[in-house]
């Protein structure tokens, strides 16, 4: 089986509600297309290279 690597970025403002509805649409999808969560790391708050929708921080997740 091949192995992948999901890098995404979401809004530090995000609810703690709000992220976990997130994430449960991301693992959603990734179980329709048969996709196996192996590890799961929150990379915690980091500054952006440049601003996205009003936002110079953001919170990186890494999912393998």
């Amino acid at each position: 089986m091949t192995g992948y690597e999901l890098v995404f970025i979401t809004a530090p403002t995000l609810s703690e509600d709000d992220l976990a509805v997130v994430l449960k649409k991301f693992k959603k999808s990734l179980t329709e297309f048969d996709g196996k969560l192996i590890h799961e790391y929150v990379w915690g708050r980091r500054r952006l290279a440049y601003e996205i929708a009003g936002n110079d921080f953001g919170v990186y997740h890494a999912w393998y």
